[in-house]
């Protein structure tokens, strides 16, 4: 039932011009705007990399110094400054990889 459903869906959307199918084939367009050039990718994915850390090395260090000047206790900074701060990058790379392309500077 599952590959009859399959067959089916594929060759509908095969046969169709919808505008689901033209917007899949502008992202296949994108995609191959990326560079094929295996040391730009390697340079890209460093750049991109320093950034994210040295962002959130800057945002972690931001918050606490501001919330020592507040007169926050330690404890407090600890369990959630210093917890967000830790977050921000796997939120950073999980916001990039499901928000549209144009949102996020990729293509």
């Amino acid at each position: 039932m599952l590959t009859a459903y399959l067959m089916w869906a594929y060759w509908t959307e095969r046969n169709q011009s919808l505008p689901e199918a033209e917007m899949h084939s502008a992202e296949a367009e994108e995609l191959s705007a990326i560079p094929s050039s295996t040391a730009m990718i390697i340079v890209a994915l460093v750049l991109g990399l320093i950034m994210l850390i040295g962002g959130s090395q800057l945002l972690l260090y931001g918050a606490i110094g501001l919330a020592q000047s507040i007169g926050i206790s330690e404890a407090v900074i600890g369990l959630t400054i210093v917890a967000v701060g830790t977050s921000l990058p796997e939120m950073a790379v999980s916001y990039c990889g499901a928000a549209p392309p144009r949102r996020c500077g990729r293509g």
